[in-house]
């Protein structure tokens, strides 16, 4: 099984308050963001799980919000 995080959505002006926040050279980006656990075999890739990945607080980061949503998504998923 991989997981990983997938950009969903981006935008210049904010428009999902959960959005993720990137300073970038020509200014802000604001991103809709999943994480998502696949299974991959032979070059087939079949999704399994997704969680959003959102920013719960004034204070993030980029894999901070990643491994907290990996935790919410590993609850549901339950080993082979």
């Amino acid at each position: 099984m991989i997981i990983d995080g997938v950009e969903i959505f981006s935008f210049k002006n904010k428009k999902i308050e959960s959005s993720i926040k990137k300073e970038h050279v020509d200014g802000l980006r604001y991103y809709t963001m999943m994480l998502v656990a696949v299974i991959e075999r032979n070059n087939i890739v079949i999704p399994i799980e997704f969680e959003p990945i959102e920013n719960e607080g004034l204070k993030y980061g980029k894999q901070d919000c990643e491994h907290e949503a990996a935790k919410r998504l590993m609850k549901r998923i339950k080993p082979f």
